[in-house]
């Protein structure tokens, strides 16, 4: 711990074997330590913690010592035997708090949420509500529980509680799930309302797209037009550079023949320089010429002196050459002699030395098969010697079973003796527990009788039980339903759900303004009340007018409509009470209205008399017929003088349009809201009361089904005694029949055995005499295999010499 309550450093408490007490004077923190606790396994509680938030366990500081800004608090278990399900030696469960409020737990000091933490202790049964923990109070509280709170107590103990709280989460789920359901149907419901203006909308968003084709199509020609339009100017501009540009040319072609006889002009003084040029040079050449002979002479005289001299010189070497060429040929010739000589000393020493190598090679071959046969009678020789070893312990084998048979003669003997005695003591024991079992089965029959009466109970108590409990669980769905849909409806109304955007924001505007509430009166669908028969009438009737807002006068209605410019907050309609003019309908036709029709609309419903102009105004020229055919005739009658709506709100206009069809299913209607809250309001109470009263039939019930179970613990422990008894009987009888059966079987088994080993030592005996002759032989084998490998390896001595002989001659 550290920074909890009264700890302001950080402290360790071991709990090893055994009890760990804690002592000491009042105040000094000893429920402090519980507390830890409890809280670092996620109490959130702070009357639990004794404190009025949940800040108040962070040390909070002294005169002398200032506080701390959070708190934090470890437990650390031993996890090496796998408690937990996570693969760590030690588990650690932390959590700290600071004082801005924020908290932070973790496991093994990894981030977490606390519903990892539940998770994780409730598969070991350690929990904040558990039985693991146990404060002041709380063993009265358990010994003076209900039943049911009882219960919760195994359940924690057998591990169910974790499943348990998993059910209710997902229950929570659930019914949050209903209620965004109900929530979106409605929503949903005032969507397709809102269609009709949206889908106006979009036709004029298509002739927007339509006109907006026609523009780009007009552009497009517009375009081309002005582009042709600028061709034909173009087409004069190029004239105009055309003319100009065949002057240009005519100028440059003068330009180019005045160039031309002036580059003749030069050609012609160039020419005669060449020519001066080419005399002066034909001089110069003349004159080297004349110098380059001279030299030549020169030169060619001085070459013939040279050659002179080589040929002198070469005619010396070549005699000299001439002389060696004669000295090495008779060299050569002394030289082929020699070879011819050492080639026929040669071929002899190979003909000698292939000889030699036959003769090796045949006393190799002599000396190999010399030691295949030695190895040969050396495996003979080994052979014998294994038989001869076998046979020896063959021998010293059938000695040692042969005195083992006589012995298990004699034990055999003696085991018959034994087993005959204990058989007859086995038969007596078996029918004295054939008595017993008797008496326990007649005892077992009656308990079960009483048993299966109680369970019999015990079902049908089950049975109301489940009903009780189907009950229970459709009431409350009943309720949580009801109230989802009443909290949405309240909501709804709040909100303003159901007028148009730019009346909501206004009414909701008005909350928070009140020189916005002052001009607002009302809205015409909270200005009245109307029996529910009429209410799909009156909402027909009054159309899109339902959304209108009413003011005291039109400075009122000048004011609101400015608001809404400057807040850009779109348009609506204003009913100032003051302008309002009331329609009525022609006395002339009123008996025909009183025979076929229920009445004027603005007389079926209540409203206070300062708004009578209002609704005289939206309703007084309006009829309510019960159906379509008598609509029709009251119609013809009147000559459409007036509109008519029927109960199913179908609409005649005084232009003699029919409106009707189905209304869209689903939605709840801005006249309808008020009179379902209320209903849903009683709806609630009733199911609640319905909902209590099953209750306590549960709670009868569960009284009665203890009663049963006790007696039923009481008859299961009996039958069980019993049960017990029984099966301890069977067990030592089916031992007294096992042993019975088993001392007969070994008994037959022992008169066999008997048998079998007098045959199997007249046999043994038999052995021995076979196998002593057998070795006798073996012995002669072995004896004459020594002399033989004896003679055999003096020839191969000889031999060995001989090949060395044959090698060193060969070499």
């Amino acid at each position: 711990m550290f920074g909890f309550k009264s700890f302001a450093d950080k402290i360790d408490i071991s709990f090893d074997g055994g009890i760990t007490g804690i002592v000491g004077p009042n105040g000094c923190g000893k429920s402090n330590v519980a507390d830890a606790i409890r809280w670092v396994l996620g109490e959130q509680s702070t009357k639990l913690l004794r404190g009025s938030s949940m800040q108040d366990v962070i040390f909070n500081g002294t005169e002398k010592r200032k506080s701390l800004s959070y708190c934090e608090v470890s437990l650390h278990f031993d996890n090496s035997e796998r408690v937990f399900n996570i693969d760590y030696n030690e588990v650690v469960i932390s959590r700290k708090l600071y004082r801005s409020g924020e908290s932070e737990y973790a496991i093994n000091r990894e981030p977490c949420r606390l519903k990892e933490i539940v998770s994780l202790l409730h598969d070991v049964g350690i929990g904040k509500e558990g039985y693991s923990i146990i404060g002041q109070g709380k063993v009265e509280e358990i010994i003076s529980s209900k039943p049911e709170n009882r219960r919760a107590i195994f359940e924690e103990a057998a591990g169910i509680a974790k499943h348990k709280a998993q059910k209710l989460e997902s229950e929570r789920k659930l019914e949050r799930t209903r209620e965004n359901l109900v929530r979106i149907t409605d929503i949903r419901a005032e969507i397709e309302r809102q269609l009709g203006p949206t889908l106006k909308q979009a036709e004029t968003a298509k002739k927007y797209l339509a006109l907006r084709d026609s523009l780009k199509t007009y552009e497009v020609n517009n375009y081309i037009y002005k582009y042709e339009q600028a061709s034909d100017l173009k087409k004069e501009i190029s004239d105009k550079i055309a003319q100009i540009n065949e002057a240009i040319e005519q100028k440059t072609k003068d330009l180019d023949l005045a160039n031309e006889n002036y580059a003749k002009s030069l050609e012609k003084v160039a020419e005669i320089d060449q020519s001066i040029s080419r005399m002066h040079e034909e001089i110069l050449n003349l004159t080297v010429a004349l110098e380059k002979q001279a030299g030549e002479s020169k030169l060619y005289e001085e070459r013939l002196n040279f050659l002179s001299e080589q040929k002198d010189k070469f005619s010396k070497e070549l005699n000299d050459l001439k002389a060696e060429i004669e000295s090495l040929e008779k060299q050569k010739l002394d030289k082929q002699t020699l070879a011819i000589e050492k080639q026929k000393l040669f071929e002899k020493l190979k003909a000698e030395s292939e000889s030699l190598t036959r003769e090796y090679l045949e006393v190799a071959d002599e000396i190999a098969k010399g030691e295949d046969a030695i190895n040969s009678e050396q495996r003979e020789m080994i052979l014998s010697l294994d038989s001869l070893a076998q046979t020896s312990a063959s021998l010293s084998k059938k000695e040692a079973e042969s005195e083992a048979n006589k012995n298990k003669i004699e034990e055999i003997k003696q085991k018959l003796i034994e087993d005959g005695s204990n058989l007859t003591e086995t038969r007596m024991k078996k029918a004295e527990l054939k008595k017993q079992k008797e008496a326990l089965e007649i005892k077992k029959a009656e308990v079960s009788a009483d048993a299966n009466n109680n369970s019999q109970k015990l079902i049908s108590l089950d049975g109301e039980m489940r009903r009780l409990s189907q009950e229970e669980v459709l009431l409350s769905s009943r309720i949580s339903s009801l109230e989802g849909r009443f909290k949405i409806l309240n909501e709804m109304k709040d909100m303003n759900e159901g007028y148009t955007a730019s009346v909501r924001k206004l009414l909701n505007d008005s909350k928070q303004k009140v020189e916005l509430s002052k001009k607002i009166l009302g809205t015409v669908a909270n200005l009245f009340k109307v029996d529910r028969r009429f209410e799909t009438a009156i909402e027909m009737a009054l159309g899109g007018a339902v959304s209108n807002v009413v003011t005291q006068d039109e400075n009122d209605a000048k004011s609101l409509i400015a608001y809404l410019k400057d807040n850009n907050l779109g348009r609506a309609t204003f009913l100032p009470v003051s302008t309002m003019k009331a329609r009525n309908i022609e006395s002339a036709f009123m008996a025909d209205v009183k025979s076929l029709s229920f009445g004027c609309a603005s007389d079926l419903i209540s409203f206070e008399p300062r708004f009578a102009s209002v609704f005289e105004s939206l309703l007084g020229a309006t009829v309510i017929c019960e159906n379509l055919d008598k609509a029709v005739e009251l119609a013809k009658r009147t000559k459409y003088s007036f509109r008519i709506v029927t109960l199913d709100g179908d609409i005649l206009s005084t232009q003699g349009a029919f409106s009707g069809g189905s209304k869209a299913s689903g939605g709840v209607g801005l006249l309808s809201r008020e009179r379902e809250i209320a209903s849903l309001k009683d709806e609630i109470e009733k199911t609640k009361q319905n909902l209590e009263v099953t209750l306590a039939n549960k709670e009868k019930v569960a009284f009665q089904t203890m009663q049963c179970e006790k007696v039923e613990e009481e008859l299961d422990a009996k039958l069980s005694g019993v049960e017990t008894q029984l099966i301890k009987v069977d067990e030592q009888l089916s031992v007294c029949e096992n042993n019975e059966s088993i001392l007969e079987k070994e008994m037959q088994v022992l008169n066999l055995a008997s048998q079998d080993a007098k045959d199997v030592l007249a046999q043994i005996e038999a052995s021995i005499n076979a196998i002593k002759n057998e070795k006798n032989m073996l012995s002669g084998n072995k004896s004459s295999a020594n002399e033989v490998i004896e003679e055999k390896q003096k020839e191969f001595e000889l031999l060995k010499k001989k090949r060395e002989e044959f090698s060193e001659k060969v070499t």
